[in-house]
């Protein structure tokens, strides 16, 4: 559920035979609730898991147990997302154990300046006695999914599961990918800004330049397909496609179209090339 909060349902809290609570929603759900409406004080902690199966990687992205323990983070609370890297829970003792353990040594500590902080926790299924040292990692990356696995219904409908998970594409050392696999428990602090700065000191001054140099961005800039340059007709197909190759179109056009005159931007797509023409007003 990553980060998704319910807007179109009601939530319901519900209690066990056990004492505790459970809950309708999502993850971030939850928490969210708990912070608003439910609690009558302020955590100082919110911990989410054990979540069965890793999340490590780009799984932190869609990650329901990461995304409870962002919602905490964003409410300026210290947070932990705990998961065990192999499903079905074997040797969950020695996670729970694992986890307490960390939760005592820093639960309710702050960063200078009073700031809390998100932590991403991942068990490798081991008796305790053979867990290692936990290591501060950064985020290892995956391959791209599996292939969605196409099904028919008994109405004779396609349906569509999402396939599996990539397996790792970075599992280089200093990876959490790369510390569980040696049997240490992954410690990965996570921040919340997805800005790529990077671009920030690249694509701006390069447009700023651009500007000053004559170029204006021109608005609703408008893109549209032209025959290639094959001499072929263009099939209705490519007239009817949309992908990524054209928001890139329209982007660059939109920044960097001439004051008069046409732009032409030519990008290739994974099948067919597919031949953009920007027009200024």
């Amino acid at each position: 559920k990553s980060n998704a909060l319910t807007l179109n349902a009601p939530l319901y809290v519900h209690h066990a035979h056990n004492g505790f609570r459970y809950f309708n929603g999502t993850p971030a759900d939850c928490v969210h609730t708990a912070l608003t409406g439910l609690l009558d004080y302020r955590p100082d902690l919110v911990v989410s898991g054990i979540n069965s199966g890793a999340n490590m990687g780009d799984d932190t992205i869609y990650s329901g147990t990461v995304g409870a323990a962002m919602e905490g983070y964003l409410f300026g609370i210290p947070a932990i997302a705990f998961s065990q890297i192999d499903k079905g829970w074997a040797h969950i003792d020695a996670a729970a154990s694992t986890a307490a353990e960390l939760v005592r040594s820093i639960g309710g500590h702050r960063l200078d300046g009073g700031k809390p902080w998100l932590l991403n926790v991942n068990i490798p299924n081991l008796p305790l006695e053979q867990l290692k040292p936990p290591r501060i990692c950064r985020l290892g990356r995956r391959h791209s999914a599996d292939k969605a696995i196409t099904m028919t219904n008994p109405r004779g409908e396609t349906m569509y599961w999402i396939g599996g998970a990539g397996g790792a594409a970075d599992a280089s050392e200093g990876t959490d990918f790369h510390a569980t696999a040696a049997g240490h428990v992954a410690i990965t602090p996570l921040k919340v800004d997805l800005t790529d700065h990077d671009a920030l000191y690249g694509v701006v001054p390069f447009y700023l330049r651009a500007r000053a140099l004559g170029v204006k961005p021109i608005l609703g800039a408008e893109v549209t397909l032209v025959p290639p340059d094959d001499g072929r007709q263009t099939t209705d197909d490519e007239r009817r496609t949309t992908n990524a190759s054209s928001v890139v179109a329209t982007l660059v056009a939109s920044l960097f179209a001439p004051k008069s005159g046409t732009t032409k931007v030519v990008t290739t797509p994974s099948t067919q090339p597919t031949h953009h023409r920007a027009s200024s007003p």
